[in-house]
């Protein structure tokens, strides 16, 4: 990949889990709380929090959400998410559920789709005539 075909973009699946399902207290989370979690892991890990991340996608229900990132930020931005484990006094993380630098990537899923197999091994030996 030349650098005019280098994505200028890199796109996160995350969220945010507090650990309810271990019966650990849980707190409500709109778009901007997110938003500024974010921001505290990337200030925590990087010292600043000068990387812009925009939320493209985000469900109040489970705190998940689709973020864009600049491509030279990736791994710093990975990183602090990685390593944030506490908001508000509470123990926390943040799950990367799928990363790429094209956004209709993030959608696809294998296991939805039927793998058909082959008629025959490709393996197989062709009869010497």
């Amino acid at each position: 990949m030349n650098k005019s075909e280098e994505a200028i973009y890199f796109y996160m699946d995350i969220s945010l889990d507090f650990f309810e399902e271990y019966g650990f207290k849980s707190i409500p989370m709109d778009i901007n709380i997110f938003r500024y979690v974010i921001s505290s892991a990337l200030k925590r890990c990087m010292m600043s929090c000068s990387i812009p991340v925009e939320i493209l996608q985000y469900r109040e229900k489970d705190r998940r959400g689709i973020i864009r990132i600049p491509s030279k930020e990736t791994v710093k931005t990975w990183s602090a998410l990685v390593l944030f484990s506490s908001y508000d006094n509470l123990e926390c993380m943040f799950r990367v559920y799928k990363a790429s630098p094209l956004l209709p990537c993030l959608n696809l899923c294998s296991s939805l789709y039927i793998h058909k197999k082959k008629d025959k091994e490709c393996t197989e030996r062709i009869p010497k005539k």
